[in-house]
């Protein structure tokens, strides 16, 4: 849907949002009063609902809203909205797919006679700057289209766990279950991007909108390079047959023909967005011992070799906190760790929070694989160590130093 067509269709429902004129241009901001300048992150609102309710956005508001994080590359450095009274932006998800809804309303403007006023030329043009700077399919909720068939996640399934994975109990599992309706396990799918992407480049985009949101320099990957591949990590709920519950014993019976509903269901958990970097073109064999110890046996082969880069790393807000950011952090580390061709893991700008998270999935690797006590010895086996867990030099020298090597 076309960025003219959004915005047709929500003045259709909403408001005109036609410029008035004699009112000054953009570089007039500063003099709009108070009450027509908004922060952006205090406006906008993301929201992530079954697919059957992204239609009604009445019924949106009995979802949670959340906050995003950034505006500032949608919106400039001060993540500001100007030139309208009020303004309320919700952009709405479907909890599968990520198709996404949005709509924009304000309070309109009066003179003093009561008369409506035209928006001032230095308004922000909020639905433009959105499509531009996060571009997806974006709907409003009276042009939907048609739901055709059951989500089912698009890609190579490429792993899976369980709640209890996450450290969650036995009862705290179940209640999860009890909750959902059904058998709940997190899959793992991997897509890779290139020119023969085809459709899975709609989900691709849908899923950098909310990255934009999510992180301070994010950037769309692209869409034709066969080096970056998007990972997805979804909850899987397969119901029940009629009377069963989290404490039935015979799960195995699922599907049967009195299951409710027609399959499984999905939601969108997290993502993560990889790129196979290619060794610097002309690197000398002393730059390759400065990254890694094994530059000797890779320097023959050495146009073959990528670094695998974590770029972007999202755990949607309502399953924050919840293990899912170190299950999928494994799981890139495995899928790096079974690569010949890799040769480390690096992360672009790691936050705080991520290199928290970082080190304590690095330091159950090292204990999964008994590798502890080489890194804490007198002369670490680098080569060997890199070679097993494909951590970067960097990082098995700050694991060595935090387990007192």
């Amino acid at each position: 849907m076309t960025d003219d067509n959004i915005r047709r269709s929500l003045n259709d429902s909403y408001y005109e949002y036609e410029v008035g004129a004699g009112l000054g241009g953009p570089g007039d901001r500063k003099h709009l009063p108070d009450e027509l300048t908004s922060s952006a992150l205090d406006v906008v609102r993301l929201r992530f609902v079954p697919r059957d309710a992204l239609s009604n956005s009445a019924a949106h508001q009995s979802f949670h809203a959340y906050a995003p994080l950034y505006a500032h590359q949608l919106f400039g450095e001060d993540e500001c909205i100007y030139g309208y009274i009020s303004p309320e932006i919700d952009i709405t998800y479907s909890e599968d797919s990520l198709l996404p809804v949005i709509t924009f309303t304000h309070v309109p403007r009066q003179d003093a006679g009561g008369l409506a006023c035209p928006v001032p030329p230095s308004a922000t043009d909020v639905l433009g700057s959105i499509q531009r700077k996060a571009p997806a399919d974006y709907f409003s909720p009276d042009q939907l289209p048609p739901s055709k068939r059951r989500f089912e996640p698009r890609g190579t399934r490429v792993g899976d766990y369980s709640g209890y994975a996450l450290g969650r109990s036995k009862p705290e599992h179940g209640a999860v279950e009890s909750e959902r309706g059904g058998d709940v396990r997190y899959e793992v799918y991997s897509i890779r991007a290139g020119a023969d992407i085809g459709a899975q480049k709609v989900l691709l985009q849908r899923a950098q909108s909310i990255a934009m949101w999510m992180i301070e320099s994010a950037s769309y990957i692209d869409f034709e390079d066969p080096n970056w591949s998007c990972v997805f990590v979804y909850e899987k709920t397969s119901p029940w047959a009629l009377g069963m519950d989290s404490n039935t014993a015979v799960h195995e019976t699922w599907p049967s023909k009195d299951a409710v509903g027609a399959g499984a269901t999905y939601r969108l958990v997290a993502f993560t967005t990889l790129y196979r970097a290619p060794l610097p073109r002309g690197i000398s064999l002393e730059g390759l011992r400065e990254i890694s110890p094994r530059a000797d046996e890779l320097w023959e082969k050495r146009d073959s070799v990528v670094r695998l880069n974590v770029s972007q790393f999202v755990v949607l807000p309502h399953f924050a906190g919840q293990g899912h950011g170190k299950q999928l952090l494994r799981h890139v580390y495995r899928e790096a760790q079974a690569d010949k061709a890799v040769l480390d893991v690096r992360v672009e700008e790691p936050t705080e929070i991520f290199r928290n998270m970082r080190q304590s999935v690095e330091l159950e690797l090292l204990r999964d694989k008994d590798k502890l006590a080489d890194l804490r010895c007198d002369n670490p086996p680098w080569q060997q160590l890199q070679t097993k867990l494909k951590f970067s030099m960097a990082r098995l020298f700050a694991l060595a130093n935090h387990v007192g090597c």
